[in-house]
């Protein structure tokens, strides 16, 4: 099976919690993995909800807004919302992309200079 993705997963267990409704809804939600283009969520229960959602991370303080893209069972796919950036302006979506994974593997570089007890330096 050809792979469709349009950015690397990185692996999680981050706590979320998924608003709609105009922040009027809420339900908790585990990040099971994600990238710069979308994450995979896991629940509880099987639960409906929109296709239109914001997603809040609170160990990193971060809320993305996102639309579904697929359901099963008791998990999500979400991709996030670009639907700011004008439509034959893929460049700017591509860059958009990669902003957002360069963050995600600073992260991860963080982490794993954490885990081996690297101090951080400038540079």
């Amino acid at each position: 099976m050809a792979e469709r993705r349009v950015a690397v997963r990185q692996k999680s267990f981050l706590k979320g919690k998924l608003y709609f409704d105009n922040r009027r809804s809420s339900v908790d939600c585990v990040v099971r993995d994600y990238s710069a283009s979308g994450m995979r969520l896991e629940f509880p229960d099987s639960i409906t909800i929109p296709n239109a959602v914001e997603v809040y991370i609170p160990s990193k303080d971060e809320t993305v807004r996102a639309r579904v893209r697929w359901r099963k069972a008791q998990e999500t796919g979400v991709e996030y919302n670009l639907d700011q950036i004008a439509p034959d302006s893929d460049l700017t979506r591509r860059v958009q992309l990669l902003e957002r994974e360069v963050k995600v593997l600073r992260r991860v570089i963080a982490e794993m200079k954490s885990e081996l007890g690297i101090g951080s330096d400038a540079g």
